[in-house]
């Protein structure tokens, strides 16, 4: 039942692109950039996922991609899967 603010929306222009800060379990000042754009590609739409900003983490940001970047692949791995 707890609830968690994950970030907040700053780009809203479906069908094409979602922008948002993402900071899960964290201060609102370490947030990285998610950008989804979604582009027409032969009888579907190619998506694709950036996040940016992990510089904020100093020394720590390389160990900080290198999480993030598996959780990533672990989500777009089952949203292929279910689309």
């Amino acid at each position: 039942g707890a609830e968690y603010e994950w970030g907040e929306v700053t780009v809203w222009d479906p069908p094409h692109r979602l922008e948002y800060l993402w900071h899960i379990f964290l201060d609102r000042e370490k947030a990285t950039a998610v950008t989804v754009t979604f582009t027409p590609a032969g009888d579907g739409t190619s998506v694709r996922l950036e996040n940016t900003g992990f510089e904020i983490f100093g020394d720590a940001a390389a160990e900080r991609v290198g999480r993030v970047g598996g959780a990533w692949e672990s989500l777009t791995g089952s949203y292929r899967s279910a689309v």
